[in-house]
């Protein structure tokens, strides 16, 4: 077992007041499984009215809103959690959600793609990890939200969740179950995202940014078919101002 510190900070500035606005989070860890949290505590502002609850997917969330005019919003989500060897058990849902293209993890033609028969589910998916993580150039800020697996397979670049769409596109048109996380990797940046895939009732972690098989330091948020099923933030707000989200996430062993 390894213990970790993580800390997700998030500053969210506007260039003119604003009023009404309205909040959606995903900045806590998932509860169980093969990491427990020890510690949590979840900082904003008290003007903010706030709730719990979770997704379709049983991600947790907190929502809520601040109606009086306001220019910033800033909130923390710290705590201590420990950790096993990365494996969670199979939820509720069918298999058959994670084995569906969606919007941003389609491609309009099959790759040819050298996988024998006698491999297992892990072997294939840590075969097409290597290639994703092969073909790709890791270029900050060159793709968006809206980038599909099909624009990042034609341009050959991308970030994380690019890497991640990638390799579940292809995992899907081989029959892999595979699903979208977006968490915190061990160091200090920004917010992370890698894949998981299902074998014998469990899923297991694997990185295709970083081409390896996911043990340890790895804080899991949220999973989905895609990222579209759990941005880490999202809201609305009235007024006429430009958004600017800062963002940086910490996570040490201790």
């Amino acid at each position: 077992m390894k213990r970790y510190l993580y800390c997700y900070n998030t500053i969210v500035s506007f260039t003119n007041p604003v009023g009404n606005h309205q909040f959606l989070i995903r900045c806590q860890p998932v509860l169980g499984e093969y990491m427990s949290v020890e510690e949590e505590h979840l900082i904003l502002p008290p003007t903010y009215w706030k709730h719990h609850g979770t997704d379709t997917f049983s991600n947790r969330l907190v929502y809520g809103g601040n109606r009086e005019p306001h220019q910033s919003m800033a909130y923390v989500s710290t705590g201590i959690v420990s950790m096993q060897p990365y494996k969670i058990h199979s939820d509720s849902l069918p298999i058959s959600v994670w084995l569906q293209p969606t919007r941003l993890t389609s491609l309009h033609t099959p790759i040819s793609f050298s996988l024998s028969a006698e491999m297992s589910c892990m072997e294939k998916a840590e075969s097409i990890m290597h290639y994703v993580n092969g073909i790709l150039t890791y270029i900050p800020h060159s793709t968006d939200m809206d980038t599909t697996a099909q624009d990042v397979l034609e341009s050959c670049h991308g970030v994380c969740q690019d890497y991640a769409h990638l390799m579940i596109a292809i995992c899907r048109q081989y029959g892999i179950p595979t699903r979208y996380v977006c968490g915190i990797v061990e160091g200090t940046g920004e917010t992370h995202a890698w894949v998981e895939v299902f074998e014998q009732d469990n899923w297991y972690g694997l990185d295709p940014t970083y081409d390896h098989k996911i043990e340890y330091g790895y804080v899991k948020i949220a999973h989905g078919r895609d990222a579209a099923d759990c941005p880490v933030s999202r809201g609305q707000y009235n007024g006429y101002s430009n958004q600017q989200t800062q963002i940086n996430v910490t996570l040490k062993e201790i």
